[in-house]
């Protein structure tokens, strides 16, 4: 590993062989999610963890991870003096609702303060599939410090933070600071149990004649690599390599599927009105011809004798209540019909604005 940074400016560090701290100026995220001593040197702690190893391998397989691309590291540096490579795949989500798994795009940065055999700084930030809600307004960044402790032994300190790009209410926010610190928290912690358990294997065996213990590296075609430091102003689709980007665009054709059929919905709902009022013209119009009818009687009551009349009078009054009774029951049923579909109109309305404000922002708008 040591050729892999020949062009990356080192700080000088105090003895060959003794102990190394972190230089001044290092800034350190949020909260520690790993601070452990191992019976590594430091090359080997950093081959474990950022080179395509059995041992990394192992480790996502153990967490449900799927579709593992570990790209290579890049041969050039860039602006800030570091060199970067990306890797992606598929992590598996424990929340009791939504997706039970994710695209996850993670772009790494060995620092320029790195000194092989000494010390090592490297940056991990963590990109996931934007059509989770608000995927695209936040990132994870984590910093691994890797420091020189004795000639066979080194610490591995890994800090973190929740990074926006966008402003969030203060309830979202608060719910994504819960759910990000648990997965992260919850990906580091078996992560130092297994380092622990390697590192305890090489101190049992550190008296007895054995064959250096030497992790394989499989030979995968290169990841399609981020070189653009996400804090450059880049959005978070720009950076994310092909496999996540045809995920974003299954993610948008569903949502145009859905937003159709929404649309399609709301027009059977407007035609079914349109008709129901044709139905009430077609009774007023009835109701109409009946009445002139009985108007019609009513001028020929010359022809009719006493009794007649008081038959027809009380025939008129029969129905006269009868058709304003039925009336007034249409109107009822009428009224609560259309009561009812503008309330589902109105549900229909709000949950295309919650969709809506829930969708990536795909360059004008980030577990």
């Amino acid at each position: 590993m040591a050729e892999l940074l020949n062009n990356v400016e080192a700080n000088s560090f105090s003895g060959d062989e003794g102990e190394v701290d972190c230089p001044d100026g290092h800034e350190h995220p949020d909260w520690t999610t790993m601070d452990l001593v191992v019976n590594f040197t430091v090359e080997q702690i950093f081959d474990l963890l950022f080179t395509d190893t059995s041992f990394f391998r192992s480790f996502l397989d153990s967490q449900g991870t799927t579709d593992i691309v570990l790209g290579e590291w890049s041969d050039t540096v860039d602006a800030s003096g570091s060199k970067t490579r990306s890797n992606t795949f598929t992590i598996a989500l424990h929340a009791s609702f939504g997706p039970k798994t994710t695209p996850s795009c993670e772009t790494q940065f060995i620092r320029k303060e790195s000194k092989p055999g000494s010390f090592y700084c490297v940056d991990c930030e963590s990109l996931n599939d934007p059509s989770l809600p608000y995927a695209e307004n936040f990132y994870v960044w984590n910093r691994y410090c890797i420091s020189r402790l004795t000639k066979s032994t080194s610490r591995v300190t890994v800090r973190s933070k929740i990074c926006y790009r966008k402003s969030v209410f203060s309830l979202v926010k608060a719910i994504i600071d819960k759910n990000v610190r648990n997965g992260v928290n919850g990906y580091f912690k078996p992560l130092t149990e297994k380092l622990t358990q390697e590192s305890e294997k090489v101190a049992a065996n550190a008296d007895q004649p054995r064959k250096k213990k030497r992790y394989t590296k499989h030979r995968n075609p290169p990841a399609s690599r981020v070189t653009t430091h996400p804090s450059s102003g880049a959005t978070g689709s720009d950076q994310l390599p092909p496999s996540v980007k045809q995920s974003t665009e299954l993610s948008a054709t569903r949502r145009t599927t859905y937003i159709t059929s929404t649309v399609r919905v709301m027009s059977a709902l407007l035609i079914f009105l349109v008709m129901f009022n044709l139905l009430l013209f077609c009774k007023l119009w009835s109701l109409e011809s009946r009445h002139s009818a009985l108007q019609y009687d009513s001028s020929n009551s010359g022809l009719y004798t006493h009794q007649d009349l008081l038959e027809i009078l009380n025939k008129q009054k029969y129905l006269y209540e009868k058709d304003i009774n039925h009336w007034k029951s249409t109107l009822e049923s009428s009224s609560k019909l259309i009561q009812e579909l503008k309330h589902s109109v109105e549900e229909i309305k709000a949950q295309q604005k919650i969709s809506s404000s829930q969708l990536p922002l795909k360059d004008k708008v980030d577990l």
